[in-house]
């Protein structure tokens, strides 16, 4: 996979980390190519975490919790946190993400992967990072979108190389520390995930829209009385708890297909975190 021939690199670890990175690029490079707002950017990160918490739509799919749609200029979450005009922004449909197990795997081959598809996965996400901070200088018409398949690929490269550093465990159980740091950080991120949404769904309305209402208001400080509508803030707040509720379940259950690997590393296991990656890639369009 990586550097090389050796043994390692056509281990089962190996062939695993391939697919991994194979899954991650064919089913978020669609989305990420259609980025196409400046002020989205800064929020890429928190969107690679959080899949959802920045979607926008002509047409918000939470008819079950309003009678009246409200107008997409007002809805939040993307346009709050871009800091921007709310109304104007382009409408986006689209969430981009690698998922919560890649993003760990990710920075497990970021420290400590080697060879040519580690390299290449630290080249592109580097590329990713700067490529909108210079786009304005570069021939190019949508430098966030191709920022955008930059940090996707680089993620997803450096994702696959993390899985198959994670091969059979050495007798004498050397080389084990990474391994139990990413479990560790699995435990921690999926609880943390958990205690945010367990918080989200027992707080009020207002409370949860609280900090994205403070943010917009900062920002325009022209009456913006419609945002406080009880009917717009229950919508927005119902979305940030399923975006919320969504992450908490995806850090789950990458949590138990990943720290059932780490136990065996065994294909059978390795292919259960490869379908628990799948369904949470696959989720991301349905909840949107």
């Amino acid at each position: 996979m990586s550097g090389p021939p050796t043994a390692a690199a056509s281990s089962p670890a190996a062939v695993l980390g391939a697919l991994l990175a194979a899954l991650v690029i064919a089913l978020q490079l669609p989305a990420a190519a259609r980025v196409a707002q400046v002020f989205a950017w800064p929020g890429l990160p928190a969107e690679m975490a959080l899949p959802g918490l920045f979607h926008e739509d002509d047409e918000p799919r939470l008819p079950w919790l309003v009678d009246e749609r409200p107008p997409a200029q007002v809805q939040l979450p993307l346009a709050a946190l871009r800091d921007t005009d709310l109304d104007d922004h382009e409408a986006r449909g689209d969430s981009v993400t690698v998922g919560f197990l890649p993003l760990l795997l990710a920075g497990l081959g970021l420290v400590v992967a080697r060879g040519r598809w580690a390299v290449a996965g630290r080249g592109l996400l580097a590329g990713g990072l700067l490529l909108p901070l210079v786009g304005a200088w570069l021939p190019l018409e949508n430098p966030e979108g191709v920022g955008a398949l930059g940090l996707v690929s680089g993620l997803a490269l450096l994702a696959g190389a993390g899985l198959a550093h994670l091969r059979p465990r050495d007798p004498e159980q050397r080389g084990e520390t990474p391994a139990l740091l990413l479990g560790a950080a699995a435990v921690l991120g999926a609880g943390l995930l958990s205690l945010l949404a367990l918080g989200a769904g027992a707080s009020s309305d207002d409370a949860v829209a609280g900090p994205l209402l403070a943010r917009v208001d900062a920002s325009r400080p022209d009456d913006q009385l419609l945002l406080h509508d009880p009917a717009i803030v229950a919508c927005n707040a119902a979305w940030l708890r399923a975006v919320l509720d969504r992450a908490a379940l995806a850090a789950f259950l990458g949590m138990a297909a990943l720290l059932l690997h780490l136990r065996s590393r065994n294909g059978l296991t390795g292919a259960l975190l490869l379908l628990a990656v799948a369904a949470d890639l696959v989720s991301v369009r349905l909840l949107l």
